[in-house]
């Protein structure tokens, strides 16, 4: 290519852009109403189909007082619903959401801040499936029911779940788009 020809081309430049910022605030509007007020499941075990995350925090909280009651941690296996429902998911949720924003800006760094944003948003969904196995009595508990599985809690999602996952993906998506071209 001629020296003239690449003085007339124009050179793309970075803005930010726009529907990352919508991806961002769609993101993040559904994760705060999944975290507040969306029912989680339809009902399943002790769990009734208007539960917010909050009354699964009340649920947990029970359970961890009647491990304690039994005297034993293998009475109840709560895996990472005793984090997730009540700060990891508050975390995941706010680490996606910013760094989504900052990759939608144009920044030296800007491939690692995309990559970042998808691998915790992608952990969010991780952790919001792995959430979903609420609680698990012990098997070899005496007079502990077995309760429900993890194909029975997602077999029960409701909208609350639902809308974690989908802002997870969105915020996931927002972080890749990054900043848009432009011709200058």
């Amino acid at each position: 290519m001629s020296a003239t020809a690449s003085a007339t081309t124009p050179t793309p430049r970075r803005v930010p852009n726009p529907v990352a910022f919508a991806l961002v605030g769609l993101g993040a509007l559904l994760g705060v109403l999944s975290l507040t007020v969306l029912p989680w499941f339809r009902a399943v075990g002790a769990i009734r189909s208007t539960d917010t995350v909050s009354d699964i925090r009340e649920l947990l909280d029970d359970l961890i007082s009647r491990r304690r009651e039994l005297g034993t941690r293998s009475a109840f296996h709560l895996g990472l619903s005793e984090y997730y429902y009540s700060w990891l998911a508050w975390l995941l949720l706010a680490a996606a959401v910013i760094i989504a924003l900052v990759a939608a800006f144009p920044t030296r760094e800007g491939g690692q801040v995309r990559m970042l944003g998808f691998l915790v948003s992608g952990l969010g969904v991780v952790a919001t499936v792995w959430a979903l196995d609420v609680y698990r009595p012990g098997h070899h508990t005496p007079g502990v029911d077995p309760g429900p599985s993890f194909a029975d809690f997602a077999a029960h999602m409701s909208f609350g779940a639902w809308a974690a996952l989908l802002a997870f993906v969105l915020l996931g998506l927002a972080a890749v788009l990054g900043p848009r071209r432009v011709r200058a």
